[in-house]
């Protein structure tokens, strides 16, 4: 009887350890990370925007895209209406906004047909 108390214990806490890891290492695979130097956005073909990199230093989230459209960026995930005020324009190829650190962004891409991109998830306390 004991050897076999001992078999479960040893089933139990095997299995324990795998959910754990199993737990850990989904949970960071699904975290945002932000490593990609490129972010592209798409919403049913209507829009192909590219945004060519993030940078976010001292408060100061910049962005940088080859294409002429209008960023917004906010800490909702409710979609901008196309008159919303946050829409700023890509001038020269970059866009700035003034975010706070630690804190988790939405962003997303208007062209001059008003189509609005899914939005892309930022958060400025990741470190490169």
């Amino acid at each position: 009887m004991n050897n076999n108390m001992k078999g479960e214990t040893f089933i139990i806490t095997t299995g324990l350890i795998i959910v754990i890891l199993f737990t850990y290492i989904s949970t960071f695979s699904i975290l945002s990370k932000n490593s990609s130097n490129s972010y592209f956005s798409k919403d049913d073909n209507k829009i192909n925007a590219t945004i060519k990199e993030i940078e976010f230093s001292k408060g100061v989230l910049k962005l940088y895209t080859d294409n002429d459209v209008m960023v917004c960026v906010k800490q909702t995930k409710s979609t901008p209406t196309t008159s919303s005020l946050c829409w700023k324009e890509v001038k020269n190829g970059d866009v700035n906004f003034s975010v706070y650190e630690g804190k988790t962004y939405f962003i997303w891409l208007k062209d001059k047909d008003n189509h609005i991109s899914d939005s892309i998830k930022y958060n400025t306390n990741i470190k490169k």
